[in-house]
């Protein structure tokens, strides 16, 4: 199953050009991938003749980018939905490592119909 991020669609880009919308919403939704991101997640998967690997498992088109070596149009890389410092308040995100993420077997688990 390929796990976009939040995803900047027409709607979000609305919601975030509001004068309303809080900045702690703002930057959460900044860093959110685009459609394009999530096509050339699918595009790269498609090419890869290895695959087969991957089918029936959690793949997070962000970690698909550090893979395969895509980016943003922009050349920006949104973070890993899967990122254990997505889980921590803005002022302890600093403390925890980039590399570290939710176990995938965990996000296995919490997805599976028992």
């Amino acid at each position: 199953a390929l796990w976009p991020g939040a995803v900047k669609t027409e709607v979000v880009s609305d919601f975030t050009s509001r004068p309303s919308t809080s900045e702690a919403a703002k930057s959460v939704w900044a860093q959110s991938e685009t459609p394009l991101f999530s096509g050339r997640a699918v595009a790269s998967l498609a090419m890869d003749p290895n695959r087969k690997k991957k089918a029936g498992k959690v793949v997070a088109s962000a970690d698909l980018a550090l893979e395969y070596g895509f980016t943003e149009e922009d050349g920006s890389q949104p973070p890993s939905i899967l990122a254990l410092r997505n889980f921590f308040p803005a002022s302890l995100k600093p403390l925890v490592p980039k590399s570290l993420s939710v176990p995938k077997w965990v996000v296995t688990l919490a997805t599976t119909k028992f």
